[in-house]
């Protein structure tokens, strides 16, 4: 995580991953390569993925596509978010994801000590995520409203 946060935040590349994120069109315009970021990001993510499936299969013992992984892009998605990482994309670090993932792994034992139900572990996880982006929607606003005025 150290090498990739090294990536995104000091090499030419990740910062134009960055922008990339934050506006297709304007990054375009600015002379950055974007077929070809994009293409390469979803290569390098299709990497990431397979090696974490490895990982999953050698922890668990099994390759059995139905019996693990469930719900785990809901998993990703709320740790991204809680992390401060913007669904509009353009923000974020690789600190705030290992944050928000760790957050997903405390709610998700919040849970079992609780004794919720596990039908609703999911619930909570969908709030999580709907606190996460009613945060990020009121920090854009307070954002955009200074730029504004200032």
């Amino acid at each position: 995580s150290v090498l990739m946060g090294a990536y995104l935040h000091f090499s030419p590349q990740g910062r134009h991953l960055f922008a990339l994120g934050a506006n297709e069109e304007a990054a375009r315009f600015s002379g950055i390569r974007t077929d070809r970021l994009k293409i390469g990001a979803y290569v390098l993510a299709t990497l990431l993925t397979a090696f974490g499936g490895l990982l999953l299969a050698f922890k668990t013992n099994s390759l059995s596509p139905s019996a693990f992984g469930g719900f785990y892009e809901l998993y990703a998605i709320a740790g991204a978010v809680l992390g401060g990482c913007s669904l509009r994309g353009g923000s974020g670090n690789v600190l705030g994801i290992l944050i928000g993932a760790s957050l997903i792994v405390v709610l998700r034992n919040l849970v079992n000590i609780l004794a919720i139900p596990s039908q609703l572990e999911y619930v909570v996880i969908g709030g999580a995520i709907l606190v996460g982006v009613g945060v990020d929607e009121l920090f854009s606003r307070r954002k955009a409203t200074r730029t504004r005025t200032g």
